[in-house]
């Protein structure tokens, strides 16, 4: 039974084209909700960029009417793959509480609309003694104490099948302990 309210809805679409349904949904008179996240991402050559990328990649939000006009206005725009939830058994895909939306709109003001998903790092130089995490590679999320820096690289143990092995990496690879 078609719903007569307007709810919100999980749409996904083709890989990286969340940004271009979503405009082109706004343009045929569709609410969407496309909730960002400032990503870090490694380049090739080692270095940290930040990188402005959808939350949840291949979905995004719509607030509409699940009637015939709705569908037909959003089955013609390119690059959706249908919405979560919906099987050809049910009549209208899985509506996503409003309690839910209003706490992802809260998160998403009060962070200027982008959500820092970056790992902070502390300002001040490793020192011997500090408690720091992993961010990268094998070893990634361990928790260890730093036991010396020699210029960038920091050395540090980690506990490895009942065995401790001394380890160096770049300090920006790690980030202080929480």
């Amino acid at each position: 039974m078609a719903s007569t309210q307007r709810n919100w809805y999980v749409m996904r679409t083709q890989p990286l084209m969340e940004e271009r349904v979503a405009k082109d949904l706004n343009r045929a008179g569709v609410e969407t909700l496309l909730p960002l996240a400032a990503i870090e991402t490694r380049l090739r050559s080692g270095l940290l960029v930040n990188r402005i990328r959808p939350l949840f990649r291949s979905y995004l939000f719509v607030h509409v009417n699940w009637d015939t006009a709705t569908r037909i206005a959003i089955s013609n725009v390119r690059f959706i793959k249908g919405f979560l939830g919906y099987t050809d058994i049910s009549d209208e895909p899985g509506i996503v509480r409003e309690q839910d939306m209003e706490e992802l709109r809260q998160r998403l003001s009060e962070c200027g609309g982008v959500i820092p998903l970056n790992v902070s790092r502390s300002s001040k130089p490793l020192e011997a003694g500090d408690m720091i995490r992993v961010l990268f590679g094998p070893f990634r999320d361990h928790t260890a104490q730093v036991q010396a820096v020699h210029g960038s690289r920091v050395q540090f143990l980690i506990r490895l099948l009942n065995q401790d092995h001394m380890v160096k990496l770049p300090q920006e690879c790690l980030a202080v302990a929480a």
